[in-house]
C-alpha cells in the first residue's frame, strides 16, 4: 500500500467521540419569574425534551438524559419584562462514536419539542423565548479514532472533510462538496493550542479537546467562551423583538394620530427604553476587549461580533429609531398645523364679534336722532339684517378654507 492510499485510509477512518452536546435559546422574562418559577419551568421542559426524543426511534439509540438550566445574562426592558436569560439544554453523550446526522437529527427534532412547549409559555405574557432563531448547538470531544498528534494548520486541513459536518451542524452534509467549502469552514480555529479546536459558526459550534483537558479546562469553556457566545446571541434576539415594536408603531401610527400626542410620546419612549437596554448590551461586548487580559477571550469576542453582525444590527437599529423619531416629528408638525389653524379661527370668530359689537354701537349713534320719526323701524331692521347677512357670508368663506 503506498503513502497516499494510507493517508487516505486513515482520513476516511478518522471519527470523533461526542463528550457533549449543548443546546442554547435566549429568552426575555418577568423578574418575578427567576428563582423556583423559572425552576420549575426547565424541570417539566427536561421531561418533556426526554419524552419526546425517546419517541423518536431514529434518537431513542442514543439514550439521551437532558439536563436544563438557566441564567440571567443581562438588564433588559421590553414592555412588562425585564430580564434576558439564557436556557441551557445539556446532554452527556459519554464518548458516543456516532454519526453527525444523528446529532442533527436530535436538535431539529428537539428544536420541534421546545418550539411547542415555548409556544405555551410565550402565551402566557411572563416569559418570551426566541423561537425564530435555530436553537445554538455545541458539540463538544475530547477523543478522535485514531488518535490525532497534534491539531496544526496541516493536519486540520489533512482532515478537512471530516470536520466539515461537525462545524456546519444545520448545513447539508453532501459527500460531494467542493474544496472551497471545506476550506472556507475550517478557516477560523480559534484555539492557539495544537491539542484543542475551537469553531464558532453562526448557529452551531465544534470544541475538541484532548484527553484530561477536557475535564481540567472544562470550567474555562463554561465561565471565558459560554458568555460572548450568549450575550451574542442575545443581541440578536432583542433586535428582532426591538424590531417587531418598531413595526407594530408604524403600524398603528396613523390611529394614534387621532389621539392626543402624549400616548404617541409614550410608546416612543418605550422603544428608547429598550434601545437603551440593546445598547447596554452592545456595550458589554465591545467593553471585553478593553479589559480582557486573554488573547483568546478577546479573538473569541471579536469572532463573534464578526459573525453575528453586531456592528450592522447596531447602524440597522439607529436608523430605524431614526425613522420613528422623524415620524413622531412629523405628527408633532401636523398637530402644530392644526392648533395653528384652529387658533386662526378663533381669532377670526372673536374679531368678528368684536367688529359686531363695534358696528352695532356705530349704527345705535347713527340713528339716535330718527328714534322719534316712523322711519326708525325702518332703518334698524334693514341695517341689523345687513349685518347678520355679512357675518354669515364671513363664517361661510371661514369653513369653506
Amino acid at each position: 500500500m503506498s503513502r497516499q492510499e494510507d493517508i487516505s485510509k486513515t482520513e476516511a477512518e478518522l471519527q470523533f467521540h461526542v463528550r457533549h452536546v449543548r443546546w442554547f435559546v435566549n429568552f426575555i422574562a418577568e423578574p418575578s419569574l427567576a428563582g423556583e418559577e423559572l425552576d420549575a419551568i426547565c424541570s417539566n421542559l427536561a421531561g418533556n425534551i426526554e419524552s419526546a426524543l425517546v419517541e423518536d426511534s431514529a434518537i431513542d439509540k442514543l439514550a439521551i438524559e437532558v439536563e436544563v438550566s438557566w441564567g440571567q445574562v443581562a438588564e433588559m426592558n421590553l414592555e412588562e419584562m425585564t430580564w434576558l436569560g439564557i436556557l441551557k439544554i445539556q446532554t452527556d453523550l459519554g464518548h458516543a462514536r456516532i454519526d453527525v446526522k444523528d446529532i442533527q437529527n436530535v436538535s431539529i427534532r428537539l428544536t420541534k419539542v421546545l418550539m411547542e412547549n415555548f409556544g405555551d409559555l410565550n402565551q402566557q405574557g411572563r416569559i418570551m423565548f426566541d423561537t425564530e432563531s435555530p436553537l445554538y448547538v455545541v458539540l463538544s470531544s475530547d477523543k478522535t479514532s485514531p488518535e490525532v498528534d497534534a491539531w496544526d494548520t496541516q493536519t486540520i486541513q489533512r482532515y478537512k472533510k471530516e470536520l466539515g459536518p461537525y462545524l456546519a451542524l444545520y448545513s447539508g452534509q453532501w459527500p460531494d462538496y467542493s474544496d472551497e467549502l471545506y476550506n472556507r469552514r475550517i478557516e477560523k480555529n480559534l484555539s492557539n493550542r495544537t491539542t484543542e479546536l475551537h469553531f464558532y459558526a453562526r448557529n452551531s459550534a465544534f470544541i475538541y479537546i484532548e484527553g484530561e483537558g477536557y475535564e481540567k479546562y472544562w470550567n474555562y469553556v463554561e465561565d471565558v467562551m459560554d458568555p460572548p457566545l450568549v450575550r451574542a446571541r442575545g443581541v440578536i434576539f432583542v433586535m428582532l423583538k426591538l424590531q417587531e415594536l418598531i413595526q407594530r408603531f408604524h403600524q398603528e401610527l396613523p390611529d394614534l394620530k387621532m389621539q392626543d400626542i402624549s400616548i404617541i410620546e409614550e410608546k416612543q419612549a418605550e422603544l428608547e427604553k429598550t434601545n437603551r437596554s440593546l445598547m447596554q448590551l452592545i456595550a458589554a461586548i465591545r467593553r471585553e476587549n478593553m479589559v480582557n487580559m486573554r488573547a483568546h477571550a478577546r479573538a473569541l469576542n471579536d469572532h463573534l461580533v464578526d459573525i453575528f453582525r453586531i456592528e450592522e444590527v447596531l447602524s440597522h437599529v439607529t436608523s430605524e429609531l431614526n425613522y420613528v423619531h422623524e415620524s413622531v416629528q412629523s405628527v408633532h408638525e401636523e398637530k402644530n398645523r392644526e392648533i395653528q389653524k384652529r387658533q386662526e379661527r378663533l381669532f377670526l370668530y372673536l374679531s368678528i364679534i368684536l367688529g359686531a359689537s363695534v358696528v352695532t354701537e356705530a349704527i345705535n349713534i347713527l340713528i339716535a336722532p330718527y328714534v322719534d320719526t316712523p322711519e326708525y323701524l325702518i332703518i334698524r331692521y334693514s341695517m341689523a339684517l345687513s349685518i347678520v347677512a355679512i357675518f354669515l357670508f364671513i363664517m361661510i368663506r371661514i369653513f369653506k378654507k
